[in-house]
């Protein structure tokens, strides 16, 4: 496992229907495997991103905080999803 490599698309279990992963279990599982950096994109909705970012910075972990949106593309019918990052405090 690559401990500099940032998955930037993850969805928590406040993504209900396709995300698992509780906040507590992420954090650990970065904890035991040494891991750095975190990100999470729940899909629509910012719900957990104050929980993640306070236990992120709790255990010197850097949390990057995104969300899953979808875009409407009225040319070709297709209504694709596109992940928005968060740059820094002023880019949220």
């Amino acid at each position: 496992m690559n401990k500099e490599f940032t998955h930037l698309h993850l969805h928590t279990a406040y993504s209900i229907n396709t995300g698992s992963a509780g906040i507590e279990k992420l954090i650990n599982f970065a904890i035991k495997n040494k891991i750095t950096s975190l990100a999470i994109t729940d899909h629509l909705n910012l719900f957990a991103a104050i929980k993640f970012y306070r236990k992120c910075i709790e255990n010197r972990i850097k949390p990057i905080i995104g969300c899953e949106v979808p875009i409407r593309n009225i040319y070709k019918g297709v209504n694709p999803n596109i992940i928005l990052l968060c740059q820094n405090i002023i880019g949220y």
